[in-house]
């Protein structure tokens, strides 16, 4: 296991163990690629750029957000819906409306039909159930402190 552990490592596993992450296998995925037994993967520089502090998985709603807008050239008003709908775990149903849209604009910005289905099902199995990363980083700080207070 790695002894290059941070605080955001503490942040993005609060954010990992909620129920999308857990079903779409973005928790699994982060332990591999932590530990060194999976290679990051990247779907060309703007996912690469959004993710890669997470090592290519989707952590945060604000991750979603911005994947939408830089990936597939949503409107503010899409990522608005995007972001309202994954904070009150609005479901599958919701975030399959976007899903065309997604993988065209996907595709407009440089990105092949494989890539884009990929992004896309990361963005609607985690994103119904994502955590923003301040209550990510809320609740991180509270586990650290108690942590800390536990042991001292």
């Amino acid at each position: 296991c790695s002894s290059d552990l941070h605080f955001d490592d503490i942040v993005a596993i609060t954010a990992l163990a909620r129920p999308g992450a857990l079903r779409s296998g973005g928790a699994a995925k982060f332990a591999k690629r932590k530990t060194g037994s999976e290679d990051p993967v990247y779907f060309g520089e703007k996912h690469k750029k959004i993710t890669e502090h997470t090592m290519g998985i989707m952590v945060y709603q604000e991750q979603m957000m911005q994947l939408a807008k830089e990936i597939a050239d949503f409107s503010w008003m899409e990522v608005s819906d995007l972001r309202s709908a994954a904070s009150k775990s609005l479901g599958d149903e919701f975030f399959g409306k976007f899903k065309k849209k997604f993988i065209e604009g996907a595709q407009e910005t440089g990105l092949n039909e494989t890539e884009s289905e990929e992004i896309w099902n990361d963005i609607s199995h985690s994103g119904s159930w994502s955590f923003n990363k301040s209550h990510a980083v809320s609740y991180g700080l509270i586990s650290y402190w108690i942590a800390y207070f536990k042991a001292h």
